[in-house]
């Protein structure tokens, strides 16, 4: 009826956490990554991980990860150490979001040393 609402979704009076207007039940197929029924957003909303600042909960990615290998390792923490420091644009080596890549930084990279899950 072009109101943005999946027609299927209209009347439906479940659950809404993020206050879009569509209830969570239609949004949870390509918006719940860890699986748990809640909608990502809600959960870091509520507290759960976001490490990375982008949205998509820890558990669902590996934010140590920083050349794509699928592993945290030795490389990974040499891309850390080469961005050390104030972070003044993107910085996806600053794991923690604090504005700046340093000790904590590392602890967060070696926490999730090894296969990525």
């Amino acid at each position: 009826d072009g109101n943005g609402v999946i027609d299927s979704c209209e009347g439906y009076t479940e659950e809404d956490c993020d206050d879009n207007g569509v209830p969570d039940d239609c949004e949870l197929a390509d918006n719940d990554c860890n699986g748990n029924g809640r909608l990502d957003v809600c959960d870091i909303a509520d507290g759960d991980g976001d490490k990375g600042c982008d949205g998509i909960l820890d558990i669902c990615q590996c934010p140590a990860d920083f050349n794509g290998s699928g592993v945290v390792s030795f490389e990974d923490l040499v891309v850390l150490i080469s961005t050390w420091g104030s972070c003044t644009t993107d910085c996806p080596t600053d794991i923690d979001c604090d504005g700046e890549v340093g000790l904590s930084d590392i602890l967060e990279l070696l926490n999730t040393w090894g296969q990525c899950s």
